[in-house]
């Protein structure tokens, strides 16, 4: 249904994999709630939040990250870009709604280089 909409609307996307119970969680969704520049870019995007064990759909084969939040960029075909976050620890724990946007703005900045087919 996503990799539809993507190449319906022709947007990349992003998907953020949550739990209601998570304070990380909590704290990324309180940074972009409150972050009036970053919702308005987000309009450029098809946005995807999934819960729990559905957010596994959206890990590499082979991979199991357990920790969560978690997010992960999309072309508008649908293919997942490796766009790391901060901590290399936790390539794709994005903590808050600025950290988000630089991954946005990477995935933005590789297309205009021709690195990928957004």
């Amino acid at each position: 249904d996503v990799k539809a909409e993507l190449q319906s609307t022709g947007k990349p996307g992003v998907v953020f994999v949550t739990q209601p119970w998570c304070g990380a969680c909590k704290g990324l969704k309180k940074s972009i709630n409150g972050d009036a520049a970053f919702k308005e870019a987000l309009k450029d995007f098809v946005v995807v939040n999934v819960s729990g064990e559905d957010g596994t759909q959206w890990q590499a084969e082979g991979k199991s990250d357990g920790y969560i939040p978690r997010v992960y960029f999309l072309t508008k075909d649908g293919e997942m870009l490796d766009i790391k976050a901060p901590n290399p620890d936790y390539a794709y724990f994005f903590p808050s709604s600025g950290a988000v946007k630089d991954g946005m703005n990477q995935l933005l900045e590789d297309h205009k280089k021709g690195n990928s087919e957004l």
